[in-house]
């Protein structure tokens, strides 16, 4: 469980079995932090701090966390987080000890990506671009514009 003290620092809180009490964890530096989420195994808490996304050992190993400029959308199944920066949506993984960025689509530098949402089973990301509604898989195959908005319409990705 992610909680909230008066000063908005979040916390973890373990099952400490010695003293059968919860003892909680500092995950973050200071107070102002919101939105968080939990990684699919738990290992990982991401939330917005001063206009950044941490990911954060839930451990509280402060050395292991990450800061990304950009929003990021977790896996429902892996601890991968999907993010669309400047020109390219990416997938920064968080298992095991190489947390490299992969590259999954590059659009032109005139078309920025926005909402990114996972499908049920981890294996695709949808995305907006001009406009448009699209698919890929996480390797990156087989890119596709599935919808387009016209006239004044506009299009958003819930979920």
């Amino acid at each position: 469980m992610a909680l909230w003290n008066s000063g908005l620092s979040a916390r973890r809180r373990n099952l400490d079995p010695a003293f059968a009490r919860w003892s909680p964890h500092r995950v973050s530096r200071s107070g102002g932090a919101e939105y968080p989420r939990w990684s699919p195994s738990g290992q990982w808490l991401s939330f917005r701090q001063n206009g950044k996304l941490i990911v954060a050992s839930a451990n509280g190993n402060r050395r292991e966390a990450r800061v990304l400029d950009v929003p990021g959308l977790w896996s429902p199944i892996r601890d991968d987080l999907a993010f669309a920066d400047a020109d390219s949506l990416s997938i920064l993984p968080f298992e095991g000890n190489v947390h490299e960025k992969r590259l999954v689509f590059r659009s032109s530098q005139s078309e920025n990506i926005g909402d990114i949402a996972w499908n049920p089973d981890g294996t695709r990301l949808a995305f907006l671009m001009s406009r448009r509604v699209w698919r890929v898989n996480v390797d990156g195959s087989d890119a596709q514009a599935l919808f387009s908005a016209t006239g004044h319409d506009s299009l958003g990705i819930r979920g």
